[in-house]
């Protein structure tokens, strides 16, 4: 089975905060390119004790996202990944208006290793590097992105068959200076439902291990201290061999001091 049948890319692209890529390898050679656009709203957040709270006037907040995810096999065993968004911000302020920022999230470089391929089961480890946009609290807001370096690994298991497939993910975050560092998990599904499509869903947290975090980023989304359970739903409809078009819905489940808003997206795979 290719990797283009699969979810891996999805993870990625779907869900930026989750961990990136998948334990089956990308073929030598060969390269996934994932382009995403994604619309973003809330007008309520979860407060540092998991309450459900309204923004009132400063809501509703609202991120509108274009984003790449790639992958290049370098070998039998090593896959290079990357990812990059732009992030178009706006929030009301009730004392300055409204308020609208936009760029790069940053620049995530790194690198996953197979250590295991028996029969339908992969084992891998990955690590990736987190690379700041450049932006500064004191002059955006909201802030896109951290704009901090950070470092990220972990340990990536899936199985892969003919009409169903699993992949689960466990990693570690840890920035330089703020914001917290954060425990990151995924798990997903995938089943044929035709030649041609295919059903998704995955759900993902991360959890924030640092409570005194005190920094506050202007953005409902990029506190320093969060955690957050999400669920996206995504069909996956092959256009032509390299080509496919994946429409996707993810939605809070359970969170603490970040917003409870939803998104919407559309991503397109190529394999080549």
């Amino acid at each position: 089975m290719r990797k283009s049948d699969l979810v891996v890319a999805w993870i990625a692209c779907l869900i930026p905060l989750a961990a990136e890529g998948a334990a089956l390898p990308e073929a030598p050679g060969r390269w996934f390119i994932a382009p995403q656009i994604s619309y973003y709203t809330t007008d309520h957040y979860w407060n540092k004790d998991g309450a459900s709270q309204s923004l009132g006037s400063y809501g509703p907040f609202i991120k509108k996202e274009v984003s790449v995810y790639g992958e290049y096999g370098w070998d039998r065993d090593n896959t290079i990944t990357f990812k990059t968004a732009i992030d178009a911000l706006q929030q009301n302020n009730p004392g300055r208006g409204l308020q609208q920022s936009g760029g790069f999230t940053g620049f995530d470089i790194g690198m996953i290793h197979n250590v295991l391929l028996s029969g339908p089961y992969a084992l891998s480890v990955y690590g990736q590097m987190l690379l700041p946009n450049g932006q500064r609290p004191a002059q955006h807001v909201p802030l896109v992105g951290y704009g901090r370096f950070g470092l990220e690994g972990g340990v990536l298991f899936g199985g892969y068959f003919n009409a169903v497939f699993f992949d689960t993910g466990l990693g570690y975050r840890a920035y330089i200076g703020y914001p917290s560092n954060q425990v990151r998990a995924y798990v997903t599904t995938g089943v044929n439902l035709a030649s041609s499509w295919q059903g998704l869903i995955s759900a993902y947290g991360d959890f924030g291990t640092n409570s005194g975090a005190t920094f506050s980023s202007g953005n409902v989304i990029l506190q320093p201290y969060y955690q957050l359970v999400q669920v996206s739903v995504g069909v996956r409809y092959r256009l032509i061999s390299g080509f496919s078009v994946v429409p996707n819905v993810t939605l809070p489940v359970w969170g603490r001091n970040t917003g409870q808003g939803y998104s919407v997206g559309m991503s397109l795979w190529t394999d080549f």
